[in-house]
């Protein structure tokens, strides 16, 4: 990735399907390690300040969210575990056009509300079934 401009690989996306498919706290520890390792004296570090790290995982969730507010997790869910390595000069020419990560938060949080629970759910144990899992994402 690094090794091309930011114009020919602007993001890269790890698909990691066998990686704590069924435990979360294992990839959410995993994920907080290579965020450490991109840190500043981490084994990254000369890459730490070009990437941001997203993350999803089959069964995400946000700490502390209300019954209503559950539908919100889909936002970090995929049907395997995924790793979005993303340029910050990316990031940066979307801030210039007026894309902020605020943006695109509440655009999917309304995306996900009109919708409602029950058909994201829906939808996305559809995508677990047809990629064979059968996975539990409640």
């Amino acid at each position: 990735m690094m090794s091309h401009s930011e114009a020919q690989v602007p993001t890269t996306i790890l698909a990691l399907p066998n990686l704590h498919t069924a435990d979360f706290m294992a990839w959410h520890l995993f994920t907080e390690d290579l965020a450490d390792d991109l840190d500043e004296g981490g084994k990254l570090e000369e890459v730490g300040d070009d990437v941001l790290v997203a993350v999803f995982h089959p069964q995400f969730e946000f700490g502390g969210l209300d019954e209503q507010d559950q539908v919100l997790n889909f936002e970090k869910r995929a049907p395997i575990p995924i790793i979005n390595l993303l340029r910050t000069e990316a990031i940066d020419r979307g801030i210039e056009k007026g894309i902020t990560a605020e943006s695109i938060r509440d655009h999917n949080e309304k995306a996900l509300r009109g919708e409602g629970f029950a058909a994201v759910q829906q939808a996305f144990l559809g995508s677990l079934r047809d990629r064979g899992s059968g996975g539990s994402a409640a």
